[in-house]
């Protein structure tokens, strides 16, 4: 259990305790994201660039076609930071790295550096427009958090809908919400 430092020692001690839930500075990960906010957020979303990393360097041992590939990028490294970009709206730098390391394994089939004869943009357009159809990571992003809050409009009476109106829209229309003095970038 973790508490915020506007939390006395003593009254947090006292619900540890009679919970039965120790007290910690750190709490971990939860699906992969760290629950800490005081770090930078690129740190926060490390875990998904590391388990991506390490997928792809396995990939790069076997000796696929550009269509293997193809289905890997899509069905595996495309598919892994859903949750979380259904939840947070991910640094422009993470999404940066992300495309990078699908780029690099597209291209390249060790980890030598290799010519990439077309950019992200067009390896990201869809295949009728001559693309790959690649996610274009940021795009993706916000269209997920688009969703989240067609919910929230959609299910008024839900409890995270009424929780977030509570919090952060009590007095406004959602899509009229300001951003506030402290709005929590969870």
């Amino acid at each position: 259990m973790a508490f915020s430092s506007n939390v006395s020692s003593h009254l947090s001690l006292h619900l540890s305790r009679k919970i039965g839930i120790p007290i910690r500075d750190n709490i971990g990960k939860y699906l992969s994201i760290f629950m800490e906010t005081t770090q930078r957020k690129s740190h926060t979303f490390q875990p998904i660039i590391d388990r991506i990393s390490n997928r792809v360097l396995t990939w790069k041992e076997k000796y696929l076609s550009f269509t293997g590939k193809e289905v890997l990028v899509k069905a595996i490294t495309q598919a892994l930071p859903i949750y979380s970009m259904s939840t947070f709206l991910l640094p422009k730098k993470v999404a940066h790295t992300l495309e990078k390391l699908i780029a690099k394994y597209w291209w390249s089939s060790s980890n030598d550096k290799r010519t990439h004869w077309l950019n992200w943009a067009k390896l990201s357009k869809p295949k009728e427009l001559r693309g790959l159809g690649f996610k274009d990571i940021r795009l993706f992003n916000i269209n997920l958090l688009t969703k989240q809050g067609w919910f929230l409009l959609k299910d008024q009476g839900s409890l995270m809908s009424t929780f977030m109106k509570g919090k952060y829209f009590s007095d406004s229309y959602f899509l009229e919400a300001d951003l506030g003095g402290r709005p929590s970038w969870l």
